[in-house]
């Protein structure tokens, strides 16, 4: 059985160990934190909240049955070539109102 992990508001500045340990996680809420680095997941299987966070990238390997993914408000860095492929088959996912920087301008979508 998988577990929901609701963390958000939380002055987190990392996912703590035991959440990346686990096996599986249905609904991952880290939103509204000082989360700066996401090294590692769980594998999520429905929900992945990390928005308003500091977040630049996340390994998406472990997200291959993610149903929704929330990573707006994030300094995200460009989206690689991972992202496309899993966005075919991801039904919603929420990457806008970021903070893009681009020769020294900023622009927030």
């Amino acid at each position: 059985m998988s577990a929901d992990v609701l963390i958000h508001d939380r002055g987190l500045t990392k996912l703590p160990d035991d959440v990346v340990r686990l096996a599986t996680v249905r609904v991952l809420d880290a939103g509204h934190n000082q989360i700066a680095e996401v090294t590692a997941l769980p594998e999520v299987t429905d929900f992945l909240y990390l928005h308003d966070n500091r977040i630049r990238s996340i390994p998406f390997r472990t997200l291959g049955r993610l149903k929704y993914l929330n990573l707006g408000d994030n300094p995200l860095d460009p989206l690689g070539d991972e992202i496309a492929v899993m966005g075919a088959r991801l039904p919603r996912a929420v990457l806008g109102v970021n903070l893009w920087a681009c020769a020294n301008e900023e622009f927030d979508f």
